[in-house]
């Protein structure tokens, strides 16, 4: 009986093996097109066996990326398109289970490293403050004073009042970022690692919220921070698209023209070699095709006598307006499912403009207020 018990494991570990190794073959000529074309320094070979082996070690990752095989797929080229590494022992990114998907997490350390390798900082320091601490604030442009004893248990230090990111910018200059507690509460709530932990279960924000809390920090000072190259940009928006990550993000501006020129001409070599759709994937589906038809009259559209704008530009635009117009409804969604609509107004005041920001509030209100109604 043993051996047959012992046999029957080995089988399944063979089979899991293969799997893993099919997986990675599928993708492995597309991925290193990606490096190449982005010239991100990625060892392919060796983060494939880091994939390899994470997949092995857990049996979740391993039927997520089975059964949902684009997302695997998806990770795997922000990997090969950011510089980051899979290698555990630097905790850049990994490969996690969540929500069906397989998620390239990147941890605060990840955002810092494609924000120095951006060129659009020289240095990020954040840091979370508690109400034990003593912290003066000095400006957006002046480092803050902020006294506390490291060595302290967290429980010591008092209450947690938020997070503050600063940038070192190549100029000698510094721009500094606070984020309060709510509103890194609200970004949580809105959180796929948190709304989907089960009972008994611990996510991230649990077992590591001050890694959590200066992630969200980053992401959101990222938007005050000079603009070198999207790949910053790119990365933040999977993690709060695909990744399902929050409310914090980089401003959209879609429907106000998002896509001027110069813009299109800044990011097309990255959008290119990402096979133009690595990082605009939302799952989510808009609520109503009547609600979609509406955001597409709110479009801004040409005027008599205005500047035409390049094709290339033109079409740069339709494709940014279409993606902003699904985030809307993939913030709606999650918004219903969490009942979070305050975080989601959060996140719209935050990151929309315009049109944009009224279609995005029109909407919510709306369906918060279907949802009290149903209820």
């Amino acid at each position: 009986m043993s051996r047959s018990i012992q046999s029957q494991s080995t089988q399944q570990v063979t089979q899991r093996d293969q799997q893993a190794q099919d997986l990675l073959s599928g993708i492995e000529a597309e991925c290193i097109q990606i490096v190449t074309r982005s010239q991100s320094g990625v060892n392919w070979a060796q983060e494939a066996l880091f994939a390899y082996h994470a997949m092995l070690s857990n049996e979740t990752l391993m039927k997520c990326a089975i059964n949902n095989k684009l997302s695997f797929k998806l990770a795997m080229q922000q990997i090969a398109a950011t510089g980051l590494t899979l290698n555990p022992t630097e905790k850049m990114a990994f490969l996690v289970p969540r929500q069906g998907k397989v998620i390239a997490d990147v941890s605060f350390r990840g955002l810092i490293k494609v924000a120095t390798d951006s060129r659009a900082v020289e240095m990020v320091v954040a840091e979370v403050v508690y109400s034990g601490d003593r912290f003066i604030y000095r400006g957006a442009t002046a480092e803050p004073e902020h006294v506390f004893d490291p060595f302290l248990d967290v429980s010591e230090r008092g209450t947690f009042r938020g997070v503050y990111t600063t940038a070192y910018l190549a100029t000698g200059r510094v721009m500094v970022k606070a984020m309060r507690a709510a509103d890194v509460f609200k970004a949580r709530d809105m959180s796929a690692a948190w709304t989907s932990q089960g009972p008994g279960k611990r996510g991230p924000w649990e077992t590591h919220f001050e890694a959590m809390a200066i992630k969200t920090g980053i992401k959101s000072a990222r938007k005050y921070w000079p603009t070198t190259n999207p790949v910053l940009d790119q990365v933040i928006d999977y993690l709060n698209t695909e990744g399902e990550e929050g409310i914090a993000g980089t401003p959209l501006s879609a429907l106000d023209g998002l896509a001027n020129a110069s813009m299109v001409q800044a990011s097309a070599p990255v959008s290119q070699a990402q096979g133009g759709n690595v990082y605009d994937h939302v799952g989510d589906q808009p609520h109503d095709r009547r609600q979609q038809e509406t955001v597409n009259e709110q479009v801004p559209r040409e005027q008599p006598g205005r500047t035409q704008v390049q094709p290339a530009a033109q079409a740069a635009a339709g494709q940014g307006r279409e993606v902003t117009r699904e985030r809307i409804h993939s913030v709606c969604d999650r918004a219903a499912r969490t009942r979070s609509w305050e975080g989601a107004c959060s996140w719209a005041e935050q990151n929309l403009t315009g049109e944009a920001l009224t279609y995005a509030l029109g909407l919510f209100k709306q369906q918060q207020a279907a949802q009290a109604q149903a209820a």
